[in-house]
């Protein structure tokens, strides 16, 4: 029975840190590297994967190693399952029937007499340590760097595995894997290389159809507007499949934020297509489903740039100043953790599959979601692009200009709605940007500086009442106190000064130039 438990590596970790950490009673032996390469097979309709079976055929130098892992017990860090492994020549590396009866005889009763095929590559570059005490093997310790590879994607990994050997017990386990990580920057990793390797390989399948989608049919002027939506939703649900990955596995925060980019960018087009052409109720059920998305990842990607700001703020202050803001980074991580473990949960549901899958065919099928043209006799519909950019650009911008009564003295809460309007104009010119004059991308200019100064106003709203909470609870904390009164006063001088900065998105000139690009359709 295979005993490990695995860690993700959260900064890099280099040979020598393992070996600096004191691990007494225990003892590390000589490091030794090796590179390896494993072929992970499965079935054309992947029964190994979908029982939770993992086939390997593992190259170390000149040595081909076959491996069969049975479905195990994953609590925590540490992974059970049982495993077979025995060399093989390469005579019979492609011959099942060849290969040793405890492997051939458990992989025959799930997959029959299906055909197996290579579905991942992993590259890894694993550098070992024997873990010994009193001259007795406890544990084998590996650090590991590759990427996991399906055709032209790749995935990267950093981790470290303590698999128990020799006379080691599930008590030097628990022993060995506290020292560990305490002393580095490890997670738990609950996911073997072969099902993140898989996960990468689930959202790659329908990615060559999607860039061809992206090709289809460009935004120009003369181009159906129906089918040009099609292909800028396609970027942007190509964009969510590839991020979806990093997402789950965690190593990069990026991929979070980039699916949480994808989904508010997906929810604009579609509502803008529903504006159009496409059929409103059709729309609103897949906008309602990507709310969802977008809720889950906004609470993840939140607390990410907050803890990250807050981290920046820190690193300018005094060390005994510093320790005062350990109750408020320890609310927002908690809450973090929360909102993540509810994310995964989600991204690894079969809602969340269902709903991805029911997305890509939408915009996989040409005309799907289209509504059906009038039949009215003389009739001739609106269905070109520059029947459409005109009316479409200026009502968004018609919504931003009702701000102007009450600009000079808006609340936060209209000034935050005033932001998101701003974001829908920009969305929408940036949708139509290929078939726009290029004075188009100045106007883009400011209102992502618009955009950007009325973020900086929310982001010290909500970090106001962060650190409020934290407060609630340490009322004599100074360091908070200090922080607080530092952001109540940002966010009132942000106030303060909206109208002089958000004015010129009002004033004639952007009119004009906005009119003017427009009439060049």
């Amino acid at each position: 029975m295979e005993q490990e438990a695995k860690y993700r590596a959260t900064q890099p970790i280099r040979p020598k840190q393992l070996e600096a950490v004191n691990i007494a009673p225990f003892s590390l032996s000589e490091r030794v590297t090796a590179e390896i390469r494993d072929s992970i097979l499965d079935t054309a309709s992947r029964q190994l994967n979908q029982q939770r079976y993992t086939l390997r055929i593992r190259r170390i130098d000149q040595q081909l190693w076959l491996t069969l892992k049975l479905p195990g017990n994953v609590e925590g860090a540490v992974h059970q399952r049982q495993e077979f492994e025995h060399e093989i020549t390469p005579n019979v590396r492609d011959h099942p029937e060849l290969w040793p009866s405890e492997i051939r005889e458990p992989l025959q009763a799930v997959i029959g007499d299906e055909p197996l095929v290579p579905m991942l590559t992993v590259r890894n570059r694993r550098r070992l340590w024997r873990i010994e005490r009193d001259g007795e093997e406890i544990a084998e310790l590996a650090l590991d760097r590759g990427s996991l590879i399906s055709g032209e994607r790749s995935l990267p990994f950093h981790e470290i595995e303590i698999e128990l050997k020799g006379v080691g017990t599930a008590a030097d386990l628990a022993v060995l894997a506290s020292i560990y990580t305490t002393a580095l920057p490890l997670e738990p990793e609950t996911r073997s290389k072969s099902q993140r390797g898989m996960l990468l390989l689930n959202h790659a399948e329908d990615q060559d159809q999607l860039k061809q989608a992206v090709e289809s049919t460009p935004m120009e002027s003369s181009s159906n507007l129906a089918e040009a939506g099609r292909s800028i939703l396609a970027k942007h649900v190509l964009k969510l499949h590839k991020a979806w990955p990093i997402a789950v596995i965690g190593d990069d925060s990026e991929g979070v934020h980039q699916m949480r980019v994808a989904t508010r960018r997906l929810r604009t087009i579609l509502a803008i297509l529903g504006e159009t052409l496409y059929e409103p109720e059709i729309v609103a059920k897949l906008r309602r489903g990507l709310r969802q998305w977008a809720s889950m990842l906004g609470a993840v990607r939140d607390a990410d740039v907050f803890l990250g700001k807050l981290d920046e703020h820190r690193a300018t202050l005094e060390k005994a100043e510093q320790a005062g803001y350990e109750p408020l980074i320890e609310s927002i991580s908690q809450q973090r953790d929360a909102a993540r473990v509810e994310l995964l949960g989600f991204l690894e549901s079969r809602k969340a599959s269902k709903f991805a899958q029911r997305l890509t065919d939408f915009v996989l099928t040409a005309g799907a979601g289209v509504r059906e043209a009038e039949t009215a006799e003389g009739r001739v519909e609106r269905s070109l692009v520059r029947h459409w950019v005109g009316s479409t650009v200026w009502s968004h911008y018609e919504r931003i200009r009702a701000y102007d009564v009450i600009l000079n003295d808006a609340p936060v809460e209209s000034l935050h709605r005033l932001r998101i309007e701003i974001k829908h104009l920009r969305y929408t010119l940036e949708l139509f940007s290929d078939a726009l004059a290029e004075e188009h991308e100045s106007l883009l200019e400011q209102l992502v500086t618009a955009q950007d100064y009325l973020g900086d106003l929310q982001d010290a709203e909500v970090a106001l009442g962060l650190v409020g909470e934290a407060l609630a609870d340490n009322p004599d904390n100074s360091a908070l106190l200090a922080y607080q009164a530092a952001k109540q006063h940002e966010h009132d001088q942000l106030q303060l000064n909206a109208p002089k900065a958000l004015r010129p998105l009002f004033d004639l000139p952007f009119r004009r130039r906005l009119a003017s690009i427009l009439s060049k359709l």
